[in-house]
């Protein structure tokens, strides 16, 4: 079996969830009693992907806990306020490769995957409950 990793692209400025984001970006916002990222993280480790690197960029240092705490790469992108998604996974090109590449706050009930190139994953979900809709609720 090929050796799946998993990328958190978690650098964004949260910025459509202001004023929500002004203290903490949307990763580590609580829902349901549990940290987004977190649980995140568990989740992806419950199915046995424990090569998980999180690409910070907005209020980075909140995110350094993770290291410690769940075993994680954290990877800095100092560009995050002037690029798009691209800047952050030109920091991990290398690390692409039977790749998951997630939000940071997508909640996994049921999960799917659909190879899309001959080496890189991409995540799709029949449920997803997305940060938005849950606090809204």
């Amino acid at each position: 079996m090929k050796q799946i990793n998993a990328i958190i692209m978690a650098a964004g400025m949260s910025s459509r969830l202001a004023p929500l984001s002004y203290e903490k970006p949307k990763g580590l916002l609580k829902v349901k009693n549990e940290i987004l990222i977190e649980r995140q993280i568990k989740q992806l480790q419950e199915k046995g992907i424990v090569d998980i690197t999180v690409i910070t960029g907005y209020k980075a240092e909140q995110f350094e806990y993770l290291r410690d705490q769940f075993g994680v790469d954290i990877v800095y992108n100092k560009d995050y306020f002037r690029y798009n998604n691209t800047s952050s996974l030109r920091l991990v090109i290398d690390k692409l490769k039977n790749t998951y590449i997630c939000p940071p706050t997508t909640i996994f009930k049921i999960i799917y995957l659909v190879q899309m190139s001959q080496n890189l994953f991409t995540l799709f979900k029949m449920q997803m409950e997305l940060v938005m809709n849950v606090l809204l609720l």
